[in-house]
């Protein structure tokens, strides 16, 4: 009784894992060799073979054989399994996604954040890409995919592993040129911050690209700071981006239909003003980049 009691135990633990990091989603069409986004531009997607992508400190992540897939908001899932052999709660975090070379999110929002339960011996869960990474993707193929790991193990000191690799068929393959195009809003000692002089057209709204070059000695973090208005009304919003010392960025931010909606801002967008400062992220209030202010125009 106790030994089924057990193991029906880890199973819900299992399940548990499982269901923080993924939600059902409704089966899609998808060619299972390409996926497309808003403009219905094919990307190749990759095979993966099994393979261990981390194993330290009683952890263990893999990748599952077969092709990553797409869920219905066009965003790239790429099967793993976890285990935690600790007989404490870890806290694993995916960050500092770079696909093609190129960084395209720095924090975990477009990948994997959970808590693996004490002694979990296997519980299957999803790497995700979200759909904004197809955009900024040139070449149309999915390659190399490189990311830190940061590990929390209950009462002990973070752990971080960096440029973690999932290699894949087309690895090695898909070096993406870095070509910002747009208006140069900052550019002094060795830190670069330029946004596209369009918005890009999205099912969900519309979105500012931005490109972003880090050869400072810095941890840098742009901050949008003070009134962010859209057609001249403050909807009372804000974002943020940063990067690693040596790196180069693209990222965007979106403006979402339901946003502009609850604000009562009527298509198209013709201006965008806010301010953006600089911080060395890993330096609490340590400004590095005084605020200075942005005024968007754009030709619809």
């Amino acid at each position: 009784m106790k030994k089924s009691f057990s193991l029906l135990l880890i199973l819900a633990l299992s399940l548990v894992l499982f269901a923080c990091s993924n939600k059902k989603e409704p089966k899609t069409k998808d060619n299972p060799e390409s996926i497309s986004n808003e403009k219905e531009r094919r990307v190749i997607l990759p095979e993966i073979e099994e393979q261990v992508i981390y194993d330290e400190h009683n952890v263990t992540v893999k990748t599952k054989k077969g092709k990553p897939t797409i869920d219905y908001s066009g965003s790239i899932l790429i099967p793993i399994s976890v285990a935690n052999k600790n007989d404490k709660d870890v806290d694993i975090d995916i960050q500092n996604v770079k696909v093609n070379g190129i960084t395209v999110s720095y924090d975990n929002a477009n990948a994997y954040q959970c808590q693996a339960m004490p002694n979990l011996i296997a519980a299957s869960a999803k790497i995700r890409l979200s759909s904004d990474i197809l955009r900024i993707i040139e070449n149309n193929k999915l390659g190399d995919i490189k990311f830190d790991l940061v590990l929390a193990i209950e009462g002990e000191d973070e752990i971080i592993k960096k440029d973690l690799e999932i290699v894949t068929s087309l690895s090695g393959k898909t070096e993406q040129k870095f070509k910002p195009k747009g208006k140069t809003l900052y550019n002094k000692n060795g830190i670069k911050l330029i946004v596209a002089e369009k918005l890009y057209d999205l099912d969900s709204g519309k979105s500012m690209r931005f490109y972003f070059v880090n050869e400072s000695d810095s941890f840098v973090n742009f901050i949008s700071t003070g009134k962010y208005l859209i057609n001249g009304t403050d909807i009372h919003g804000g974002f943020s981006f940063a990067l690693n010392p040596s790196e180069k960025m693209i990222t965007e931010v979106l403006l979402m239909n339901m946003t502009l909606e609850e604000n009562k801002i009527k298509l198209p967008i013709k201006s965008i003003y806010f301010s953006l400062k600089g911080t060395d992220a890993q330096i609490m209030g340590n400004e590095i980049i005084e605020a200075f202010k942005v005024n968007l125009e754009f030709q619809n």
